[in-house]
């Protein structure tokens, strides 16, 4: 169950735009998101911790690295969008996040800091 809660706010973080915004603290974090245990604070230094948890919610093979199938196969969550305009819009934002083209997502391609 905490594995699909988190890939549920994972694939929702992505398609929100919001890679870098992930969750933050168990109950002591600041600012939207808090509580929800994935790590605390929005900081540098605990970017890479929320990364690594949204790669590992979305590794359905555990490989360590995130195909576009698996990218896809993310649970929808609420959104009211239809199943072909979520597949687009997910499609089109693992394109902007695989920078170096090899259909795969790995830690080294996400976001450093905030847009």
């Amino acid at each position: 169950m905490k594995a699909m809660t988190m890939a549920v706010l994972a694939a929702t973080i992505l398609m929100s735009g919001g890679v870098a915004a992930f969750a933050q603290g168990q109950g002591q974090g600041q600012g939207p998101g808090a509580g929800l245990g994935m790590a605390q604070g929005q900081g540098p230094a605990n970017r890479a911790a929320r990364h690594e948890a949204m790669m590992k919610a979305l590794d359905a093979d555990g490989d360590g690295k995130v195909t576009l199938e698996e990218f896809l196969n993310a649970p929808r969550g609420n959104s009211k969008q239809s199943a072909e305009t979520l597949k687009q819009r997910r499609t089109a934002h693992f394109k902007q996040l695989d920078r170096n083209g090899d259909g795969v997502l790995s830690l080294d391609e996400l976001p450093s800091k905030r847009p």
